[in-house]
C-alpha cells in the first residue's frame, strides 16, 4: 500500500506513506531534490508545498517525487 496526500496546515507538505515501511531499505534511497524521508512521528516521505508552489517546474518535481517513492517502495510491498 502506498498513500499519497497533502497536509494543508502550518508548513504544508505533500506526503507519501509506503506500508509496510521498511526503513532499512527506504531510508537508503535518495529522493529528488527537496523531498525527504521522515521518521519523526510518522514514517514516509514529504515534500514541502512552499518548495513547489509557483515554481515553473513544480508539477514535474511533484510527479518526480511521487514516482521516486513508488519506484523505491513497490518492490518491498510484495514481501
Amino acid at each position: 500500500q502506498i498513500n499519497l496526500g497533502f497536509y494543508p496546515a502550518g508548513d504544508a507538505y505533500f506526503y507519501s506513506n509506503p506500508w509496510p515501511f521498511d526503513g532499512d531499505a527506504l531510508l537508503a534511497v535518495e529522493l529528488p531534490d527537496g523531498a525527504q524521508w521522515n521518521t519523526d512521528g510518522w514514517e514516509g516521505s514529504m515534500f514541502k508545498y512552499a518548495d513547489l508552489v509557483g515554481q515553473p517546474d513544480g508539477v514535474e518535481r511533484f510527479l518526480e517525487f511521487a514516482g521516486a517513492v513508488f519506484d523505491a517502495s513497490s518492490p518491498l510491498l510484495t514481501r
